[in-house]
């Protein structure tokens, strides 16, 4: 379920997350306005930030782009006992 860029900056922060254009499972670590400083000509554009699970690299999406999985505590408990871990299982399908 794609939810809208409010739904997902409301609902979404610290939440498990697919990104539907890479197909990248992260979690959500903010959504918002961005400007490139580099970039010419300046434009602002709202993205959401998202990481691999357990840290890396963040990378940014259009939110319209960003499914809601489920909790990423509840996904790193799962892995841990208990629970599937898979991710399809969390969001219902």
């Amino acid at each position: 379920m794609s939810l809208d860029p409010e739904g997902v900056a409301a609902e979404g922060h610290g939440r498990l997350v697919r990104d539907e254009v890479t197909g990248e499972v992260g979690e959500l670590m903010y959504v918002g306005d961005y400007e490139d400083p580099a970039g010419r000509p300046r434009r602002r554009r709202r993205l959401a930030f998202l990481r691999p699970e357990g840290g890396g690299r963040e990378w940014t999406t259009d939110p319209d782009h960003v499914t809601l999985l489920g909790s990423a505590t509840t996904r790193r408990r799962d892995r841990h006992g208990g629970g599937s871990g898979d991710p399809r299982s969390e969001a219902g399908t």
